[in-house]
């Protein structure tokens, strides 16, 4: 009788300890959830790209139970919000229209939301804001306005340095780049030295620099960098030919003359085009049409290769779901 008596007592025992167990996780998870301080649990927060100001940095809108009265936290999770892309570019004289049109491209075939940084001459600014206000619909980008600016010493040799502004790139802000150089100390040196003998202004003090210092240069493919060199006496990019351009860059003014026609039909094709789903769909077509009449030269012979990655940014487009656009 006592033995029973003894095993009844030590479950009771081990009975108690498993709840006094239970309610000690209980409080635990309950101070987790409130971030060890008093009130209620704390609802988790999910963000997004949301429209502001004219003009200015849109920020994160944000919903949670005070953008939902009535609406339970119990389920709720939180959402990592989407990275964006930062997208910087400098213009000056006649570039307005051009500058446009590429960040147009950019926001066509983006798959994230983007942050522009426009380094623009202070005439430039209204242009860029009105036009840019209009596609605040889109709720896909941000943007930041900046004047053209340079070091105090020797300001104006800077600016018209190679072509109006082009330096300008040489300082854009540290934040904005991954090149921990100290860009004031070195660069103002090499100019001294070397404008005498130099014939691409920022690019050749750009190629001195890495030349010293080549573990912070990262060499883009040529896909990525798709110039008129890479087609203009045959085709010497193998990179473009299997996977298609990724970015075309339409150096020495080919995207306004007739010199390198298929780069031009690009750039039309794209100036044109507005956001209105059925002509971002039907962008194709023509522009394909448009290619083949340049099949006399060398860079319209391998026409294919400039909508190979255009096509498959549509599809890609559509394919998403509305709230992914």
């Amino acid at each position: 009788m006592r033995r029973y008596l003894r095993v009844v007592v030590l479950c009771v025992a081990c009975g108690f300890c498993s709840l006094l167990y239970a309610f000690s996780q209980l409080a635990v998870s309950l101070e987790e959830g409130t971030g060890g301080g008093g009130g209620k649990p704390q609802a988790a927060v999910a963000s997004w790209l949301a429209g502001g100001g004219r003009g200015a940095v849109r920020g994160a809108g944000v919903a949670g139970p005070a953008a939902h009265p009535g609406v339970s936290d119990r389920y709720s999770l939180k959402i990592q919000p989407v990275e964006k892309m930062h997208l910087a570019v400098v213009a000056c004289g006649e570039r307005l229209e051009e500058t446009m049109t590429m960040l147009k491209s950019a926001i066509i075939f983006s798959i994230k939301p983007l942050q522009f940084h426009i380094f623009a001459e202070d005439q430039l600014h209204h242009s860029f804001k009105g036009r840019l206000d209009n596609w605040s619909f889109l709720q896909t980008f941000n943007y930041t306005l900046y004047p053209i600016t340079f070091p105090s010493e020797n300001a104006a040799e800077w600016k018209k340095l190679f072509k109006p502004c082009a330096s300008q790139r040489l300082f854009l802000p540290n934040d904005m780049t991954t090149v921990r150089l100290q860009w004031g100390d070195i660069l103002m040196p090499l100019l001294k030295k070397y404008k005498l003998n130099i014939t691409w202004g920022d690019q050749d003090l750009l190629n001195i620099v890495f030349f010293h210092n080549p573990e912070s240069l990262f060499v883009f493919p040529c896909q990525w960098n798709y110039r008129p060199d890479h087609c203009i006496y045959g085709s010497n990019c193998q990179e473009a030919e299997e996977g298609g351009i990724f970015i075309l860059h339409g150096n020495r003014g080919v995207y306004h003359d007739d010199k390198q026609p298929a780069f031009r039909a690009v750039y039309e094709a794209l100036r044109n085009c507005s956001f209105e789903d059925d002509n971002i769909r039907s962008l194709l077509k023509p522009l394909e049409l448009e290619l083949q009449k340049t099949v006399h030269t060398y860079c319209g012979k391998i026409y294919k290769i400039f909508i190979k990655q255009l096509a498959k940014s549509v599809r890609d487009r559509y394919a998403r779901s509305p709230k992914e656009k």
